[in-house]
């Protein structure tokens, strides 16, 4: 503890605990805020197609946390997946409530 890590969403920070998730993660501090660092395995999964409750489980998060560090790194969510998608296969239909 007390080295840095390069985190894909806030840069350089200081590592100050491990999580208790299954999968136990650096906890890194820059600022006030601490929260797990985004590097290596946790990066890979943010950046693959597993599903935000999956990474959410094991890495002791919530799925929102997920899509928002998601968001942040330029992925799309599987919502907006989901919506492009069906887009393209309807492209006749009109959004609802609009």
């Amino acid at each position: 503890m007390g080295s840095y890590l390069p985190c894909a969403i806030r840069g350089s920070v200081k590592v100050v605990g491990m999580s208790n998730a299954p999968v136990p993660w650096p906890i890194g501090e820059r600022g006030d805020e601490q929260e797990l660092v985004v590097y290596r395995g946790l990066l890979r999964a943010l950046t693959s197609e597993e599903d935000s409750e999956a990474i959410a489980t094991a890495w002791g998060l919530t799925a929102a946390k997920v899509n928002a560090w998601r968001q942040a790194l330029g992925m799309v969510t599987f919502e907006e997946r989901k919506r492009r998608l069906d887009a393209k296969l309807r492209p006749g239909r009109k959004k609802q409530g609009g």
